[in-house]
């Protein structure tokens, strides 16, 4: 089986349904036996995704046109030394090459008439405990960013209702006019009232019985994670994710030793993860 073709699909949703800025990018491998394999890329927000198509079609013209895609670990390392700035790592060379590899098993898979799963080695003893996430942008068909306190408290009761006990959500992302918060270092008396307010709406909302989960999104620094989970610290938070920039291990670490809430690490690709 050899690889003749690379098609990258970038699908542009900004401004639908409430989402601000939301650009998925996604590539399909075809091969001479006919079977094709979808990979998508990771930087569907921010302002890298632009970037990410054409790092695409480089790397996969170089790189994989000609190759056999079974050979997942050989062309994964090809095209980590073989660009030489791939070494260095980056969200852009290393989502993009993410995107090509998770293609290329899905090819393996469809070629063998096995999920993916299996081809790693089998599933994990069932049931695996989800949650609701991103409860911030609300929780129906139409992406929202919620301001009031009772939608918090509304919203995480409908992922209740359907089942999950344990919420995710930042109570930081938007201001009081329902505009984007984007600064650094300690909180207001007024932000940490109105955060403080959404936090307990969603607790008085779901009960004792369902898990929170703070989402940071890195809009937090050092000083203002640790003054909001001193804050929020009576109100049961299972853990709080990103509190720091994802580049700063040694914040992150720093707030791991002095917050009374346990840390989630991130997952952004910087090459180094």
């Amino acid at each position: 089986m050899k690889i003749t073709k690379i098609e990258t699909l970038e699908i542009d949703l900004s401004g639908q349904n409430g989402l601000d800025l939301w650009r998925p990018i996604y590539v399909r491998i075809h091969t001479d036996e006919g079977i094709s394999g979808m990979g998508e890329a990771s930087l569907a927000y921010g302002t890298a995704s632009e970037a990410i198509a054409p790092m695409i079609r480089i790397l996969a013209e170089r790189f994989l046109l000609g190759q056999d895609p079974n050979d997942t670990e050989t062309l994964w390392e090809i095209m980590r030394q073989r660009s030489f700035w791939a070494l260095g790592g980056g969200p852009v060379i290393f989502g993009a090459m993410s995107a090509l590899d998770a293609a290329l098993w899905d090819i393996k898979g469809r070629a063998a008439g096995l999920s993916v799963h299996r081809l790693l080695g089998a599933k994990t003893p069932a049931p695996l405990r989800c949650y609701a996430s991103q409860l911030h942008f609300g929780w129906t068909d139409e992406s929202l960013m919620l301001n009031d306190p009772a939608e918090f408290r509304e919203t995480a009761q409908i992922a209740r209702a359907e089942g999950y006990d344990c919420v995710k959500l930042c109570p930081v992302y938007v201001d009081a006019n329902g505009e984007r918060i984007r600064k650094r270092g300690v909180f207001t008396p007024a932000e940490r009232k109105l955060a403080r307010s959404r936090m307990e709406a969603v607790r008085e909302g779901i009960g004792e019985e369902c898990d929170i989960i703070i989402e940071w999104n890195s809009l937090t620094s050092t000083s203002g994670a640790l003054q909001l989970a001193d804050y929020f610290s009576d109100l049961n938070i299972l853990f709080m994710e990103e509190p720091t920039h994802y580049n700063s291990p040694e914040a992150q670490i720093k707030v791991s030793r002095e917050s009374s809430i346990p840390v989630g690490s991130d997952y952004i690709p910087d090459g180094d993860s």
